[in-house]
Order: C-alpha cells, then structure tokens, then sequence
C-alpha cells in the first residue's frame, strides 16, 4: 500500500495545527477523553445517521429483492420469466455489493459474507450434486443463482434449463432470502422488519439476538463498541477493507495473473458493476445516506469538514472516492473477457488513493 499521500496530508495538517485536542475544536468539551479533535456529541449523530440512513435502508433493500428473487425463480416457466429473476438478482446484487463498506456486525459475525458471496462458482461439484444442502459456499448465495440464470451476459433460455437446476435455484434462493432478512434483522431489530421476513426467519429456525445498529447508536463501556470515536472509526475501517479488497482482490487478482478464475460475477458479465457499488457503498457510508451523491447533514464527511482544519481531510477523501468511482466506470468490459487491460491497473491506483485518503481520515479523528 502507497502511504505517501496519506504522509503528505498530515504532514500538511501539522503545519497549520499542532493536533492538540484545544487547537483542533472549541467546542470538544465533551470528549476531552475521546482523543478525537471531533466531539463525541457529533460524532454520536455521525454514527446515527450511519445507522439509519445508510445501513438499515440498504439492508432493507436487499431483503425487498432478495424476497422478489425467490418469488421470481419459484415462479419461472418460460423466457419472461427468466428475464424476470435476472432483474431482480441484479437489484439484489446491487443492493448487496452496497453493503460491503460494512460488512463489520452481522455481516462477519454471523458468517453471511462468506456464506451468500463466494466466488467462483464450483462448477464441478454442482455437476455432480444430489442433494441441495446449503454447506458448500462455493454452490450457494448470488453466484449460485447468478451461474443457473446467466450466460456470457445474458439470461439463459428457459429450454437450457434443467429440473435440477430449477430446484436448485428455488432452494439456493430462498437461503439468500433468509440470509438478507437475518442481516436487516440484525441492524434494524427483528421486530421492525416485515411479517413476511419475520415468517422465513422463523422457518429457517433463526434467532438474532443483536440489534447492531442499536449498539453503534449507543456505544459505551458494556457495548460491542467502547466508545463513541471507536463506532465512527469502525465506518472509516470498514471502508478501507473494501476498498482494499476491490483493489488487492477483485480486481488485483485475476489482473495480474495470480488467479483468472478469481473473477466475480463472470457470468452476468457484471464484475465491473460490481466494482462501482462496492465504492458507492463507501460513499453512503461516509456521506450519511443512500444513493446520496453528496455529504448529508449529520454525517461522517460533514463531522470531518466542520472542525478545524478538517476540510482539507474531507476533501482528499470526496475527491477519492469520485476518481475511484470514474476509474473503475472507465476500465474495459465485461471483466472476465478484460481483466489483463491497462485500465485495471488505473483503477487500481486510483483505488490505493482512495485507502490513503480513508487512513487519513482516520488518523485526524484519532488526533495522530
């Protein structure tokens, strides 16, 4: 990883503040034991707004799809519907790969990240399968139901398709309905999710008894997140492991022939789609909302570009995320037919600026 830039900006912040916690924020009364140069009292709502305008929505919308992907592979019987699940997989997928700036919670605790989203798909062992347990990752999840429903890019004919591989999808299916159900339950609280959900939860004889967002919301001594500052650097953190893995993994990987078959989405052909919601997804993180293409009040970015000396920090890291987002836009698809092009290794640079920017961010909320 490339510090240089990160080294540079702080350097920068030096010149103009000594990094004390007086210097940096008038008004830091309250976390005079935080370490931060932002109060604990913004950065309370920082969190919250993170909660919920960003991580329940998100969630939300992936258990909606996820739901609809059910119905529409159980309900498939001729090209239309086909199409009909293709649809709605990729508003799943979108939803999903929103998400992955924080997959910290239920998303790792629970084992859901790896359970619904690894890749590539076991060809050889789908082939020789007899049954449809769901303890193999690599038959399971988006890639499972993305290999039945896709080729070269496009929905398959409804002809192509097998009895098997109907039934497998319906099953594969309904365990990723129950997986987003579980993942929004356990941010939202179960209760606050729909009775339909609540209903596959109980089918699948699934308890949550986290209510994460709850705990970001309320962080202290007997929480998951010991402090207020510990919540708001937890979202930075979460950001940087996507945006490494986007770079270092997704794209690294099968670019510079570690492994070509390390490719995600290949069949789809939407790899590079991909790529772009997992750098959205750091950009709701950090702006406060969903879809939002700017800083919402309440949120992380704001908290950051309000203190003292903070906006030059702030910039770095809009900026870095918007050349992210237009470097990955720009590489050459589909991904799997692409990935040795130059345009990867871009994007990949433009990645690694974007992590430095992040690890900025970061070291100024923790006055280093």
């Amino acid at each position: 990883m490339n510090f240089s830039f990160a080294k540079v900006l702080f350097v920068a912040m030096s010149a103009t503040c000594a990094m004390s916690l007086t210097s940096c924020d008038d008004e830091d009364d309250d976390n005079k034991d935080g370490g931060s140069v932002v109060s604990d009292s913004v950065l309370k709502v920082a969190n919250a707004q993170f909660v919920n305008n960003t991580v329940i929505p998100t969630y939300r919308g992936l258990a909606d799809h996820a739901v609809s992907l059910l119905e529409a592979v159980e309900n498939m019987s001729d090209n239309e519907g086909v199409v009909k699940a293709c649809e709605e997989w990729k508003q799943a997928r979108q939803y999903w790969e929103w998400s992955e700036a924080f997959l910290f919670g239920a998303a790792s605790n629970y084992g859901i990240d790896p359970h619904i989203d690894t890749w590539p798909f076991n060809i050889e062992a789908y082939s020789s399968m007899t049954d449809f347990e769901t303890s193999n990752p690599e038959l399971l999840g988006f890639h499972g139901v993305e290999y039945i429903l896709f080729r070269d890019g496009k929905p398959r004919d409804y002809a192509d398709l097998t009895e098997k591989d109907l039934t497998f999808v319906a099953s594969i299916a309904e365990d990723l309905a129950v997986s987003a159900a579980r993942l929004e339950g356990a941010w939202a609280g179960v209760e606050n999710i729909s009775e339909a959900k609540q209903q596959l939860l109980e089918d699948a004889e699934i308890e949550i008894p986290d209510n994460f967002g709850e705990d970001m919301e309320t962080a202290g001594a007997n929480n998951r997140w010991k402090t207020v500052l510990a919540g708001s650097i937890q979202i930075l953190e979460g950001a940087r492991t996507i945006v490494d893995e986007v770079a270092h993994g997704k794209i690294g990987t099968p670019h510079n022939g570690e492994d070509v078959d390390y490719i995600e989405s290949p069949y789809s052909y939407n790899s590079i789609q991909d790529f772009v919601d997992n750098i959205v997804s750091v950009r709701n993180a950090y702006y406060g909302g969903l879809k939002s293409e700017k800083p919402q009040a309440g949120s992380l970015s704001v908290a950051i570009a309000n203190a003292k000396n903070g906006k030059l920090v702030d910039d770095a890291v809009v900026s870095a995320i918007e050349s992210a987002i237009s470097a990955i836009s720009n590489m050459k698809k589909p991904f799997v037919l692409n990935y040795t092009d130059a345009s990867a290794q871009t994007a990949i640079g433009a990645l690694e600026t974007l992590d430095d920017a992040l690890l900025a961010a970061e070291m100024f909320l923790q006055n280093k």
